[in-house]
This record gives C-alpha cells, structure tokens and sequence, in this order.
C-alpha cells in the first residue's frame, strides 16, 4: 500500500514537471478585449454557380480555411470561427485598420477573367464603351466611359455591374493553379498566373474562336475589373495569362498572396465589424489578475492557518490544478478574453470550496471518534 503510494507521488510529481515545461512551451492567445484589434462578422452565401454541387456547411468549413490563411498573413494568433449555422467570425489581435482587414478577408480572391465584349476593340472601335485606366498603383480598378454622352461609370453602380454582365466569362477562380509576380520593366511587377487543366482547356476553347481579333480580355476580382487588355494579334493564350497595368510592389504582392491562399467556394457578405482598443482590456486584465492573485494568497493562508498539513496538501494540489489547467488550455490554443480568465478564477473557488468540504466532513467524523484511515476514506 505505501509502496503504491510512493509510486503515485512520482507519478504526480513527473506529470507536474511535464506540465511545468508544457506551461513554457505553448504561447498564450489572448482575447481581443485584452489585446485589441478588428473582429469581422460575416454570413456565407453560397454561388450561383456552386448551387447544389456542395453543401453550405462544407462550404463554410473550407472559408475557415481560407481565411484563417488569410488572417495569420496579417495578425500574430488570429482567431477564425464558425458562428450559428452559416456565420464566420474573424478576429484580428493588434490589427486596427479595418478598411485593410476587409479588403483582405472579405475578398473572394475569385479572379474572373471575361471577354470584354461590350468594350471597344482595335477592329470593332463601334461598340459601347470604353474602358478609362486607375492612375493610382495601389488601388488599381478600370472605369468606364459610355460612347455618345461621354458618362463616366464607376465601380459600385448598378450600370458598372451591367457592363460586366455583359460579358462573358471565360474561366474563374478555381480554374487558376498558381499566381505569382513578374517582372515588367524596371523596378516594377505585374501579377501572373498559371492555370490549371480545366483552365487551359477553357482559354483554348476561347483562343479557338477569337485568335487574330485582338480581343480585349478583363480581370475581375470581387466585381471590380483591375485590367483590361487586348489580346495581340499574333497572340495565343493558353495555361498562362499575367495583368498589365501600372502597379506597386505592396499591391502586387499582396494581389499574388490572396490568390494563392485559396478562392472562396462561397460570397462573404459582411454583417458587422469592429476595432476593439485595448486600453481597457489592459487595465482589467491587470486588475483581474492582482485581485486573483490576492485571493489566492488569502486563501492560502486560510488553508494552511485552520486545516495545518492538510491545507498544505489542499494548497499543492490547488496549485497543480491550476499548472495541469492552464498548460491544457494554452494546448488547445483556447483564447484567454477576460470572460475566459474570470471563469477560470472561478474554477478555482469551487476546487478550493470542494477541498473545504472534504476536510470538513473528515473533521466531522473524527469528532465522532473514528480512526484516521476510516474517517479520511468516509471523508
């Protein structure tokens, strides 16, 4: 019996060390009302086109994917989860621009590439509309002008999405293998891609149809067309196509890095975003901790002053149960928000009322004078 005694206290004391290393090891992901940041809410929808070939639930599985890909580009522990049936929540710790958190989550990162056919061409200059170039490099998207009263349409208008329903469209975004960056000229890039079978197959199709016409063949992306390019006479596209146009590094890379962290199998139409400071998370996090701390040492005190040895074992057991819990936690990657931390506060009150109730029922039945060994079995 002693033996088997011993042998648990090694054990004990192993698992303790083991925990004690676990407890250093794993980082601690705190909670954005801790740390601060941007947290996005959005509802999945799925595509036309993807109606009934996959499942809503699947769908939003793979955009966790995705955008938790998407968001560890960008923020240290980033937090992407699943909300009600059809909801994603993204967390951004110590991200404050929200307008740079959507443009990188929210986007589909679905190329479209269109016959611009609506659009004048080199051999048919009788068509509607022009295309009018960005001159800004970072936020590249082409207008258009419309043929006869000279009207400038902008992206976001209902006739900006006429014009591009009126094209059609050659391949999207899961026909698209890889993206990557060019060299175009001296000291600038443009984004390239490779397409897949399906792709290539496609563009060969189309390159069949229209080789020699100089066709003007669009760029879409989150229904903003980024560039508009007239296929060269002598010209044949067929698993490779890059986007010309007057872009900066930052915008190019970042275009390349979207495209290759995976298009989204379904819309994100966000429902509501947020910049948390981290002020107050700091000063609570601080007071939550100090008053923890405090009682935690009263009740030591307490344990150690009215129970003697055994509020001393009570005590090591109390701390072993908040080594084993903490390095549990930190392994599963759980977020300590300030909700989570006072709960576990809290855990700890209830494991130290259960070791008072216990010693209380073993002082009970010693003063009814039975043996230790009974007294701390029936206790």
């Amino acid at each position: 019996m002693q033996r088997r005694s011993y042998y648990f206290l090694l054990f004990v004391i192993a698992l303790g060390a083991l925990a004690a290393v676990g407890f250093t090891k794993f980082k601690t992901i705190y909670g954005l009302d801790i740390k601060g940041g941007t947290r996005l809410t959005y509802q999945v929808k799925l595509l036309a086109d993807q109606q009934g070939k996959i499942a809503l639930p699947k769908a939003r599985a793979q955009i966790i994917s995705v955008l938790l890909n998407r968001a560890s580009g960008m923020a240290a522990e980033p937090v992407v989860a699943a909300k009600g049936d059809d909801q994603v929540v993204v967390e951004l710790p110590g991200i404050s621009d929200i307008n740079e958190a959507r443009r990188v989550i929210g986007s589909s990162a679905r190329i479209e590439l269109y016959h611009a056919r609506n659009l004048n061409s080199a051999q048919d200059s009788n068509r509607l509309y022009d295309e009018v170039r960005s001159e800004d490099p970072n936020t590249p998207v082409v207008k258009f002008r419309k043929r006869g009263d000279g009207k400038l349409i902008e992206p976001g208008t209902p006739e900006y999405k006429s014009v591009i329903q009126g094209w059609y469209l050659i391949l999207a975004g899961t026909d698209l293998a890889e993206a990557k960056s060019q060299p175009a000229g001296q000291n600038s890039y443009q984004p390239a891609m490779e397409f897949n079978n399906d792709g290539t197959r496609k563009m060969s199709q189309w390159m069949d149809r229209y080789y020699g016409k100089e066709e003007p063949i669009a760029f879409v992306m989150d229904g903003r067309v980024l560039s508009v390019s007239p296929v060269m006479k002598d010209a044949r596209i067929t698993n490779n196509a890059f986007i010309s146009g007057e872009f900066s590094t930052k915008y190019v890379t970042s275009l390349v890095s979207l495209l290759n962290g995976g298009s989204l199998p379904a819309e994100l139409e966000e429902l509501s975003s947020s910049a948390v400071s981290p002020t107050i998370g700091d000063a609570a996090y601080g007071k939550m901790v100090t008053a923890g701390a405090i009682a935690f040492a009263i009740i030591s005190l307490y344990l150690i002053g009215y129970y003697a040895f055994p509020g001393v074992v009570a005590l090591c057991a109390l701390c072993l149960y908040t080594l084993f819990t903490l390095t549990a936690l930190k392994f599963i990657g759980a977020t300590f928000s300030l909700a989570a931390i006072a709960g576990f506060i809290l855990s700890v009150g209830m494991a130290v009322d259960a070791n008072i109730l216990v010693f209380e029922r073993f002082k009970e039945e010693m003063r009814n004078g039975r043996p230790l060994m009974s007294a701390m079995e029936i206790g």
